[in-house]
């Protein structure tokens, strides 16, 4: 990369495939942004460009990088990335984080207190959030979605006829809908999922899913 495409980059500002940091004083959350388009569609994390897209480089660009790629030892050591760094001037530098959509999903990141769970992120527009069971399960499965075989039963029947006349449909909407406890109801959303007849959406809120419009064409 050359300093007139990272300025487009810096121009569109922070998005789905995009990040902004000034320096690596959290390197806990550089790791969160990186799972997160590892388990998304890939992305760039940029270390030396400011909030308002200023370019200003990193001072001491090999402590910024030891501090983070420790982190990533210690914490998502299976996390796949590339490192560029890019002169801005006779002093500074931006590093730059390729991490390419992984193969091989969810990608977790381990917590560094006690008790060290696990947490697989999902990127939602410019946010790097904590994924749900149900998109971990998504994740887990992605590489053989279209394989899938299920009984459709009423189950199935239920939420592909609700859907046709709402947008969209949450676990709790299919609780509802299924007379069905938590567990049950989540199962079948991810298993129509899996078969590539629902899409799931995360959010902040939650997650939902809709129709696969492409499915039925």
């Amino acid at each position: 990369m050359n300093l007139n495409e990272l300025k487009r980059y810096t121009s569109q500002g922070e998005g789905l495939y995009i990040e902004f940091k000034k320096k690596a004083t959290y390197p806990d959350k550089i790791v969160r942004e990186m799972v997160a388009f590892a388990n998304t569609k890939g992305g760039f994390l940029f270390v030396g460009i400011d909030d308002d897209r200023t370019i200003s480089g990193c001072k001491n660009p090999e402590e910024e990088i030891f501090v983070i790629t420790q982190h990533l030892a210690n914490y998502s050591p299976f996390l796949v990335y590339h490192l560029e760094r890019l002169p801005i001037n006779a002093k500074r530098e931006v590093l730059i984080f390729h991490v390419s959509e992984s193969e091989k999903k969810p990608v977790y990141l381990k917590e560094n207190v006690p008790p060290f769970k696990l947490l697989a992120f999902v990127r939602v527009a410019d946010m790097s959030i904590i994924a749900s069971k149900e998109m971990v399960q998504v994740l887990r499965y992605a590489t053989d979605m279209q394989d899938v075989k299920f009984m459709y039963g009423k189950r199935e029947e239920a939420i592909l006829r609700y859907l046709q006349t709402q947008p969209k449909i949450t676990v709790a909407d299919a609780q509802n809908l299924l007379n069905l406890p938590y567990k049950p109801a989540a199962i079948a959303l991810v298993t129509l999922v899996r078969a590539d007849l629902l899409l799931i959406h995360a959010t902040l809120h939650g997650d939902y899913f809709t129709l696969n419009e492409a499915a039925f064409k």
